[in-house]
């Protein structure tokens, strides 16, 4: 009856029980937290939704009484969602009638007691309730399947699964939309009641065959405390007296389960369902130790099976009495049967995570605290329930979304295409069977709207072929028989209808059912024709009044489905003015309001919001930038000396002869002339100033900034995408004497060294921002407040000589002793060119010059992204830089005799990055965007490979979803907010040929690839990942053999076919 009840902890004491009627709506609140929970959990539940053509907001039957009012006195009020209407059936599923003795419903009357239907004795065979011997109630899965107790009476179930098919397949196929609308609320209804009794078998009690109505305890049990206290942890408000609110129910942390078949939610030969783990692991009120356990085998019902531990509690009696003492906790170990893991919980006293579950406890006080007795007996207090809750209520959402994912396992990835050449009318279904379970020999039809018939009016296409079966494995080809469908026919919807998997036709019960909505979708068209801007809709072409080229030089469509965005020319003298529009439709249509002219049917437009460009306005960034060079230059020299002695020669005094030269060196000099550090810094705020606009250019130091793109969000608020790139800084540049080589006096000043500095290029762009254009405010900016951007490097030149590059410089002396010559004489300097020793003498004197460092020593951008930019991409290790040192040695020949050489050997430590961040090269707004704002970028590194990464600032999320390789040059395209196409050119032999890819935002599936097609050229991509082809005006698959659809319906015709601007909107 009552849902997983399982609870969490506080103390044993604090056990305070609220009021008796009030119980019920208590439990019921449990049950909504719970369901609702395993709706938002199930991933099915999602795409059936989107296969259908519902959003998750859409309201349905919202004017029944049954669904406003119905749950009002559980505390839950229906709104007409499909998770309210799932909560509701969770709340209705414990509707009960009177009984004299015992607390009345607050529910609708009923003709029955529901909740006697919720109890699966797994151990005892897998029978119902039973009390006395006598089986009160349908076993839980035979009930919630509609295998017992099923049919059309007041007294009978209207609510299994069976019904949820029939409600499921009516909501496809009824003629009218309310009658559709009715059908999906019954059918979501429906379910909710199914996983209840699903729910209620991880409370042990329904899986112990442990009674707990609360009256005639004699029969029918002592009221379940448990339930009662899990309720106040749902309504988040205090239990009894005590002073502070319940704590939450834990529902997350337990991942949806797949099973075969229905049943095995609840039961299956490998005990993994959530019946066998409540009943073999825990303890209930009524089977617990000190009770024979009622003879059930598991858990062991020997206190010695279980790890003991006294814990010392103190609180407050019911009475108001303080109340001090022990209580002894029996932890079990468990291991999940589906994972394998071992259970975890939080210790009820410490709230740390432990393997020790505490299924029961003993002391001399009973389960409230209240009374002490003489001898300790067993009972479980909310020490116990507060740990057991830890582990089951997570489990009950995981088991129901599990069910509901297989309840929606069927799925149909088709579209409808063209099946005569000479007949558009004539189409057939084509894809493939996407869902987990094969289809086996059931209907597949087609279901065309009327797009004139006010009550949504569906009828089924004419086939043209007898044989309308299917047949599929999961993941093979489906094509359908050909139908004729109404040549005006904007939405269909494909319906199988028959055996899916274990699940088959019998009878009045349809079989597993599946539906694909196609089309519904309208695509249209904003161009100008040079003169006015114009609508193209298949209904026709229409002025957009007022708008003309004239005055905006760019209009296209805003997120919500009315509204159009107008850019005036931008940059230095334009009016630089950014408007949104909407345009109006007929109530509850998409079909335009128009009105007649002379010159036509015209569109009136309605200015939602107007916006000056807020030229000067901050990004709330400043940036402060140094950057460290150490200088140095060295100046090899030495001084060799050609020595010649004077040799007489006899009869001719005064004649010059001398021998030699002999040759003398002295060792080599380096000398260092200019060593000096140069430092630069820059502060600057980061404004979007009219003169660094990036079409202006009259202010171009540090920075430029561009305006990608406008848009009108759905609300018609006026945004810019807008880029800051780095160009110099600001700072005068610094100049330090340079030395060459004078032949007369040796090495001198002749000239000078420029340091100019410069922004390191691994920080560009540096950053992107949207903005409010009519507020002046920064929406949401890639970067912090303050950017620090520091780098420091090492730089060395040598001696240098025109044409010969670095050198040593050579002082000649010629040395004459005796005779006519005596002395000594300068012969100037000489540059000797540095050069490689290879082929050379061998080095025969080697001077080693002082070590040095070369490069960039390092490097930082803090605040250049932020926080959940840096996370994600520090995930892939592209958030920061990485610095390599590596040690560099050469050997230079600058002088050879004709045994040796003499050389230097130069040693630098060489500091480079190896890798750098990720920089955020492109960047397109989604359009539309999901709710909140969502920009895509493709990220670039020097050393790694490009990245899409999808951000979400104002969640804040960023997730890096595909990674490309290193060598391929991808080029960002149009976004959605589920969709981004990519461009790129891949070499194949000698040859460059374009590719495409469809990447999908949220990393659920792997990118479509279309080798050597470029689909820039002839595709517009649409919102929901609708493949446009603008010359043909129809949707293609978006699979790699690009096959053409018959929708949506063509855009009326117009000279010439211009493009334009393209939305597609959702028909009502």
């Amino acid at each position: 009856m009552k849902l997983i009840r399982v609870v969490a902890g506080l103390l044993l004491v604090l056990l305070l029980w609220p009021q008796s009627e009030s119980v019920s709506a208590y439990e019921l609140m449990t049950h909504a937290k719970v369901s609702g929970r395993a709706f938002d959990t199930s991933e099915r539940v999602r795409m059936y939704l989107e296969d259908v053509g519902i959003k998750v907001s859409d309201l349905f039957d919202q004017e029944s009484a049954e669904g406003r009012e119905s749950t009002v006195f559980a505390g839950f009020r229906n709104t007409g969602t499909l998770r309210g209407w799932m909560t509701a059936g969770a709340i209705r599923e414990d509707d009960f009638q009177p009984h004299p003795g015992c607390r009345q419903p607050l529910n609708p009357p009923s003709a029955m007691d529901r909740p006697l239907n919720h109890f699966l004795d797994v151990q005892r065979g897998g029978r119902g309730l039973t009390v006395l011997g006598l089986e009160r109630g349908f076993p839980a899965p035979d009930w919630a399947l509609g295998l017992q107790g099923r049919g059309p009476d007041d007294t009978q179930n209207q609510f299994s699964v069976l019904d949820a098919r029939v409600y499921q397949l009516r909501s496809l196929t009824a003629p009218t939309r309310d009658e559709r609308d009715r059908n999906t609320a019954l059918l979501f209804r429906t379910l909710g009641h199914v996983i209840h009794a699903l729910e209620d078998t991880g409370q042990p009690q329904h899986t112990r065959n442990d009674p707990h109505a609360g009256c005639f305890q004699f029969i029918a049990g002592e009221h379940s405390w448990f339930e009662d206290y899990m309720e106040t942890r749902a309504r988040g408000i205090a239990f009894r007296a005590r002073s502070l609110p319940s704590p939450p129910l834990l529902l997350d942390g337990y991942s949806p389960v797949g099973f075969q078949a229905y049943r095995d939610y609840w039961t299956n030969p490998t005990l993994s369902g959530l019946a066998d783990f409540s009943s073999r692991n825990f303890l209930s009120a009524g089977t617990n130790l000190g009770r024979n356990c009622d003879g059930l085998p598991e858990p062991p019902c020997s206190p010695d099976a279980y790890g003991q531990r006294e814990v010392t509690i103190s609180a407050l009696t019911i009475s108001g009495t303080p109340l001090t003492g022990t209580v002894r906790l029996f932890n079990r170990r468990m291991r999940d049967p589906v994972t394998g893991g071992m259970v975890t919980t939080r210790d009820p006293v410490t709230g740390e995570i432990t393997e020790d579950v505490p299924v029961t406890s003993r002391s001399v006080w009973d389960q409230h605290l209240e009374t002490r007795g003489l001898f300790p007996l067993f009972s479980l207090n909310t020490l116990n329930y507060d740990s057991i809750s830890d582990v089951l209520l997570p489990r009950a959402v995981g088991y129901a979304a599990g069910l509901l994912d297989h309840f929606f396992r069927g799925k149909l990835d088709v579209d409808l295409v063209p099946a005569d050449p000479n007949d558009p009318s004539v189409v057939r279904v084509t894809g493939a069977n996407a869902s987990t379970d094969v289809l086996q020999g059931g209907t597949l039809t087609l279901y065309a709207d009327d797009p004139t018939d006010p009550t949504g009016k569906r009828d089924p296409a004419a086939a043209l072929d007898q044989d309308l079966t299917v047949t599929a494995e999961s993941g093979a080809p489906v094509e359908s028989a050909r139908f004729r469908v109404p040549a005006d026919t904007e939405r269909f919807m494909v319906v199988y209808k028959g055996t899916l998997g274990q699940e088959a036709e019998t009878g009045t019960f349809p079989g597993g059912v599946v539906g694909k909505v196609l089309g519904g979708v309208r695509v249209e068209e904003v161009f100008s024709d040079g003169t006015r801007w114009k609508l193209r809709t298949p209904r026709g072409v229409f002025v957009l009044q007022g708008l003309t080229p004239a005055e905006f030089e760019k209009v296209r469509w805003g997120d919500g489905d009315s509204l159009l965005v107008a850019l005036t020319p931008f940059g230095p003298g334009q009016p630089n003015r950014v408007a949104a529009y909407e345009v109006g439709r007929q109530p509850g249509s998409m079909e335009l309001v128009t009105v007649n002219t002379p010159g036509g049917p015209e569109v009136p437009v309605v200015k939602k919001n107007e916006a000056a460009f807020p030229f000067g306005m901050s990004l709330d960034t400043t940036v402060e930038f140094s950057q460290t060079i150490h200088y140095r230059q060295l100046v090899p020299t030495f001084q060799v000396t050609g020595i010649y002695e004077y040799v007489p020669i006899p009869g001719q005094p005064g004649a010059i002869n001398y021998i030699g030269p002999t040759l003398e060196f002295t060792p080599l000099q380096i000398g260092t002339p200019v060593s000096q550090t140069v430092r630069f810094a820059e502060s600057f705020p980061i404004r979007l100033d009219l003169a660094r606009q990036a079409d202006s250019w009259t202010m171009w130091r540090p920075y430029v900034w561009y305006l990608q793109d406008v848009a009108a969000s759905a609300s018609g608020r006026l945004l810019g995408l807008v880029l800051v790139w780095l160009t110099e800084p600001d700072v005068p540049r610094v100049s330090l004497p340079f030395y060459g080589l004078n032949p007369s006096t040796g090495p001198e000043v002749t000239g000078q060294v420029d340091f100019t500095p410069s922004f390191p290029a691994e920080v560009n762009p540096l950053l992107w921002a949207v903005v409010d254009l009519k507020e002046g405010r920064v929406v949401a900016s890639t970067a912090e407040a303050v950017i620090t951007i520091s780098s420091e490097e090492g730089r060395e030149t040598f001696l240098e000589a025109p044409r010969l590059g670095a050198i040593v410089a050579d002082h000649g002396l010629e040395a004459y002793n005796g005779g006519p010559l005596a002395g000594v004489y300068d012969r100037g300097w000489f540059a000797l060119p540095l050069v490689s020793p290879d082929g050379l003498p061998p080095i025969g004197e080697l001077t080693e010059l002082p070590p040095s460092q070369g490069g960039i020593l390092t490097i930082s951008a803090d605040g250049w992204l932020r926080g959940d930019l840096k996370d994600e991409l520090g995930r892939l290790g592209l958030s920061t830089f990485q610095m390599n040192a590596r040690q560099v040695s050469g050997d230079a020949v600058y002088l050879c005799l004709p045994t040796s050489c003499k050389a230097i050997r130069h040693m630098t430590t060489v500091s480079e990055v190896v890798r750098s961040p990720a920089t955020l090269d492109d960047a397109r707004r989604s359009r539309p965007v999901p709710g909140g704002e969502r920009v895509v970028f493709l990220t670039g590194s020097g050393t790694a490979g490009p990245t899409l990464l999808v951000w979400d600032p104002e969640t804040p999320k960023a997730k890096v979803v595909h990674q490309f390789p290193a060598s391929e040059g991808p080029i960002l395209g149009p976004a959605t907010r589920t969709t981004a196409m990519i461009f790129s050119f891949v070499l194949q032999g000698e040859m460059l040929l374009p590719s495409t890819m469809l990447i999908p935002l949220d990393g659920s599936r792997p990118p479509t690839a279309f080798p050597g097609e470029d689909l820039s050229l002839s595709f517009a991509l649409l919102d929901q990942n609708y493949l446009y082809h603008v010359g043909e005006q129809k949707f293609y698959r978006p699979k790699p053999s690009l096959q053409p659809t018959a929708l949506p319906a063509r855009l009326a015709d117009v000279p010439g076919n211009p493009v334009g601007d393209y939305h597609a909107i959702r028909l009502p």
